[in-house]
C-alpha cells in the first residue's frame, strides 16, 4: 500500500514550510525583510497539521497500531526526545545565567532549585495542558518554553484523540464512512470565525472548553487530512502532472503570503489540502540522490523547528546585543543566523541520542491495556 512508498517531495516541502516558520519568528524579534506580508508565514503550521492527518489515516488503514495509546507512543518515541531536551535547555538557560554574574554556593543552590521547579512546571506543555494549570509568574520566570513545542504538543494530543475516535467509529469495517470527519473542521472553523473574527492560530484560549485556538485549528486541519487520505487524484497526462507539480506549491506559497484574514485563510487551507492530496496520489520516480535529499530535509525540518527558538532567544539575542552592527548588514545577519542554526542543530541532534535511548527503554516496559 501507499505506506511503503517514499514521497521525497513532501519531506522537501516540510523543510521549506519549516523555514517559513523560522523566518517569521526571527523577523518578529529582529526584522531584516521589508514589508508585512511575511506575517502570513505563520500559516505554514497548517501544512504540518493537514499532513499529520494524512499520515495518521494511512497508519490507521494499515492497522499498525491497535489503540490511540500505541499511536501516541510512536509519536513519543520520535518527537519527545527533542521535546524534552529543548525544555531542559530552555529551563537551564532561563535560570542559570545569574549564577555566573554573582557566584556563590547559596546562589548555585538557589539556581538548581529554580531549575528543577522550572523544568517540572513546563512538562505540562508537552501535553498542551499549560493553559489549564494556574501559574504564579514569580514562581516560574517565564513561559517562553511554549515557543518551540506548542505545535508538536498540540499535534501529539490531537493524534491520540483522532486515532481513538477512528477506532471507535469503525468497529464495523463494512460500514466505515469517514465523511463524518469533515463535520469537525466545518464546526471548528465556523466557531473560531465567530469567536475571533479570524481563523486564529494562536495559543490563546477560546470559550469552547477553554481550549487553545491553535489546538482547535490544528485538530480541524488534521480532520481534513484524515478525510482526503481516502481519495486520490488521477491525472493521465504527463504534461498536466508536471504542471501540477510546479503550479500547486507556487500557489500555496502565494496564498500563504496573504493568509492573514478569514477569506485567504480558507483559500490557503483548500490549496494546501489539494497540494498534499496530489503529492500522495503520485509516486515520484526512483532517484537515490533525491531520496537522500528528501530524508535529509525531513530530519532537518524536525531539528530546525525545535532549535530555532532557542537560537533566537539564547544565542542570537546576546550576540546581537554585544554586536548590534550585525543587524546593519542584510547578508551578515543572514549568514550569522544560518550558521547558528546549523551548529546548534548538529549539537542538539547528538545530544538527543541518549534521551532517545532512555525513552525507548521506558516505553519497552510499558504495555497499554486493550
Amino acid at each position: 500500500m501507499e505506506n511503503k512508498k517514499y514521497f521525497y517531495r513532501i519531506d522537501i516541502l516540510r523543510l521549506i514550510f519549516c523555514l517559513c516558520v523560522v523566518v517569521l519568528h526571527f523577523e518578529t524579534f529582529y526584522p531584516i525583510f521589508p514589508g508585512k506580508g511575511i506575517k502570513g508565514f505563520g500559516r505554514a503550521v497548517d501544512f504540518f497539521f493537514i499532513l499529520s492527518g494524512f499520515l495518521l489515516m494511512y497508519s490507521f488503514k494499515a492497522r499498525r497500531y491497535q489503540s490511540g495509546f500505541e499511536y501516541f507512543g510512536s509519536k513519543v518515541k520520535r518527537l519527545f526526545p527533542l521535546n524534552l531536551l529543548m525544555l531542559f535547555l530552555f529551563s537551564a538557560f532561563t535560570v542559570f545565567p545569574g549564577v555566573f554574574a554573582h557566584f556563590s554556593a547559596a546562589e548555585l543552590l538557589k539556581s538548581i532549585y529554580n531549575f528543577f521547579i522550572n523544568f517540572i512546571a513546563t512538562l505540562p506543555d508537552v501535553f498542551f495542558l499549560q493553559l489549564f494549570i494556574p501559574v504564579v509568574e514569580n514562581f516560574i520566570p517565564s513561559r517562553i518554553e511554549n515557543i518551540p513545542i506548542w505545535y508538536v504538543s498540540a499535534m501529539v494530543v490531537a493524534s491520540f484523540v483522532w486515532y481513538s475516535l477512528l477506532l471507535l467509529a469503525s468497529k464495523d469495517e463494512k460500514k466505515s464512512n469517514y465523511g463524518w470527519v469533515l463535520l469537525f473542521p466545518v464546526f471548528i472553523f465556523c466557531y473560531l470565525v465567530n469567536e475571533t473574527k479570524q481563523l486564529a492560530l494562536s495559543q490563546g484560549p477560546v470559550k469552547l472548553l477553554y481550549l487553545p485556538g491553535g489546538f482547535l485549528r490544528g485538530f480541524a486541519d488534521m480532520a481534513i487530512g484524515i478525510f482526503l487520505a481516502n481519495y486520490k487524484i488521477e491525472i493521465k497526462s504527463k504534461f498536466a502532472e508536471t504542471v501540477f507539480k510546479i503550479a500547486l506549491p507556487l500557489l500555496v506559497f502565494a496564498f500563504m503570503n496573504y493568509a492573514m484574514n478569514t477569506v485567504m485563510d480558507f483559500v490557503f487551507i483548500v490549496f494546501t489540502s489539494v497540494l498534499l492530496l496530489f503529492e500522495f496520489s503520485y509516486t515520484p520516480k526512483e532517484s537515490k540522490f533525491l531520496t537522500n535529499i528528501g530524508h535529509f530535509c525531513g530530519k532537518a525540518s524536525v531539528i530546525l523547528y525545535f532549535t530555532h527558538a532557542f537560537v533566537i532567544i539564547f544565542v542570537y539575542t546576546p550576540l546581537f546585543q554585544k554586536y548590534p552592527q550585525i543587524g546593519e548588514n542584510f547578508f551578515m545577519s543572514l549568514l550569522v543566523r544560518c550558521g547558528l542554526l546549523t551548529v546548534t542543530g548538529f549539537a542538539v541532534y547528538w545530544l538527543t541520542k541518549p534521551v532517545e535511548k532512555i525513552i525507548s527503554n521506558v516505553l519497552a516496559h510499558i504495555k497499554t491495556a486493550e
